[in-house]
């Protein structure tokens, strides 16, 4: 995948003719736990990716001498955080992360959905609140803007993210910067109401994250999701002879 990226560049210049605007510019780490791995994917692609220019072929003959130069130069690296434990440590991650580079800014993608599946809803709205409240300070730290992105379902489980119901994920993330237009977006509304919300989106005025009492609300979650787990136990056989039932993932 990063390999791939200095051809999409190539390909941008011959279709566009615009050498300034990087058609890839980030890509996404899903499941991370900590900043070594996005350390992985940086210098790699900076090392290994845009660097194998330097390697010498044969004499004084480099790669670039033959291929060219790869661009874009470096690439911005989004952690997707969907863990409670990394969740509530998500600010350590992008600081250990940031601290020997110079980005402009910095992204966050913290889960919403899978997180509600493995440690219940509830569990899901605090840790949300948690990490927003924590990266939110982070920012004023550091001075540098820390743009969280937040990915929901529409189902009100997994988030209540659809396009009839934006002022409330407004109301629960004042501090979201991005939130993810997934399959009812697509699907399931009127393309009017469909532009409508996506217009709404695009003129939220991002603000302070809702305050909570972090030790409070982290003592709440332990017990709520050792709960949750258990009951989830009990229903097992129920959920195992729907499953049977249900569409295959991409055909629903």
């Amino acid at each position: 995948s990063l390999e791939s990226i200095p051809s999409a560049w190539d390909v941008a210049q011959e279709f566009y003719g615009n050498g300034d605007v990087p058609p890839i510019f980030e890509v996404i780490l899903p499941f991370t736990t900590s900043a070594e791995e996005l350390n992985r994917l940086y210098y790699y692609y900076t090392k290994y990716v845009v660097g194998k220019g330097d390697m010498t072929l044969y004499g004084d003959y480099r790669v670039r001498d033959w291929v060219g130069e790869a661009y874009p130069r470096s690439i911005g690296i989004i952690p997707l955080i969907e863990d409670l434990d990394h969740m509530v440590v998500a600010d350590s991650i992008v600081e250990e992360f940031l601290k020997d580079k110079e980005f402009p800014y910095q992204r966050v993608f913290l889960a919403r959905s899978d997180p509600a599946l493995n440690y219940g809803v509830v569990s899901a709205e605090l840790m949300l609140r948690v990490a927003l409240q924590r990266l939110s300070a982070l920012q004023s730290r550091l001075d540098i803007p820390l743009y969280p992105v937040i990915g929901a379902g529409s189902s009100p489980f997994r988030g209540n993210l659809k396009p009839i119901n934006l002022e409330r994920a407004f109301r629960e993330y004042p501090s979201a910067h991005t939130l993810t237009v997934q399959s009812a977006f697509k699907y399931d509304y009127d393309p009017d109401e469909v532009k409508a919300g996506i217009s709404k989106i695009r003129e939220h005025v991002v603000s302070e994250p809702v305050p909570v009492d972090e030790k409070r609300v982290l003592r709440i979650i332990e017990k709520y999701s050792a709960e949750y787990r258990q009951c989830l136990r009990s229903l097992v056989p129920v959920l195992s002879g729907m499953a049977g039932l249900m569409p295959k993932r991409r055909e629903r």
